[in-house]
């Protein structure tokens, strides 16, 4: 039910959604694709385990995103510690604050 608002809350900020995924497997499938995407959010523990393979597959890509979690920073993996976190629960203010500050590194990395 969060992610669906969240997702609805994206598409008012006027951007298009590929998701959500709720399993590993869908998401790497949405990359695989090959559809260029600008961002990603990403929640940390998904049903079919946490989402660093997505993250991987992102950074790989150089695709911006932003970690979703309520275990604290500290709890990620040491790799992606430097990634923009979303502590849950959250508010819209944080939500829209995070990926606002995702996209204007999509922007100026795609003005180099």
């Amino acid at each position: 039910m969060i992610s669906n608002m969240l997702c609805e809350r994206v598409s008012e900020f006027g951007y298009e959604v590929a998701g959500p995924s709720y399993t590993v497997n869908r998401a790497l499938a949405v990359i695989a694709q090959g559809e260029p995407l600008d961002g990603a959010i990403l929640d940390v523990t998904l049903s079919d385990g946490d989402s660093y393979p997505i993250a991987e597959e992102l950074r790989r890509r150089r695709v911006q995103f932003v970690f979703a979690t309520g275990h604290g920073v500290d709890a990620l993996a040491p790799q992606f510690r430097d990634a923009t976190t979303l502590m849950k629960p959250f508010r819209f203010d944080a939500f829209q604050a995070a990926l606002a500050k995702m996209l204007r590194s999509v922007f100026a990395d795609d003005a180099r």
